[in-house]
């Protein structure tokens, strides 16, 4: 299949169902996510059944009230993947992709170009933030308690 964008509402349940009705996977990247509270999309998905499920999400309490949809997630058939990142998570891998298929040298050195076009503006905003995370410590949950760890410290390598 042919992958597209779609108009939607991303609020409203009836725009997200006839958005979904036949699609194979949803990749949602409608932020900003901060001050969202119910993940909407990721229940329209729920509705949906049988599909792939990935957000971007940045919102801790937003993520939180994803998690918690786990099995509904599952019983419906519904592989979700929540808070997968693009700033900077989705670079990070990319540059660890690239590290580990060309080698690391002593001194590896990687440059990264973010293109902030349709952002109304916000471009130098955000850049400024993803360099901001890279030093702020990382909220994360484990066994069901939330933490904290130091960015780029523990990587972890999923099989997909």
């Amino acid at each position: 299949g042919e992958a597209e964008f779609r108009e939607v509402d991303a609020f409203d349940a009836s725009s997200l169902d006839a958005a979904l009705r036949d699609v194979d996977a949803v990749v949602h990247t409608a932020g900003p996510f901060q001050g969202v509270r119910r993940p909407a999309v990721l229940e329209a998905a729920i509705r949906r059944g049988n599909l792939v499920y990935v957000d971007a999400c940045d919102e801790t309490e937003l993520c939180g009230a994803a998690l918690a949809l786990d099995e509904a997630s599952r019983d419906a058939g519904v592989a979700a993947v929540v808070s997968g990142g693009i700033w900077p998570g989705a670079s990070a891998l990319m540059a660890m992709d690239c590290l580990e298929r060309f080698g690391e040298t002593e001194s590896p050195s990687l440059d990264l170009s973010f293109f902030t076009a349709g952002t109304g503006g916000a471009g130098p905003t955000i850049v400024s933030a993803t360099f901001l995370l890279l030093v702020t410590p990382a909220a994360v949950v484990e066994r069901g308690l939330e933490t904290s760890k130091e960015a780029w410290t523990e990587p972890k390598v999923v099989d997909f």
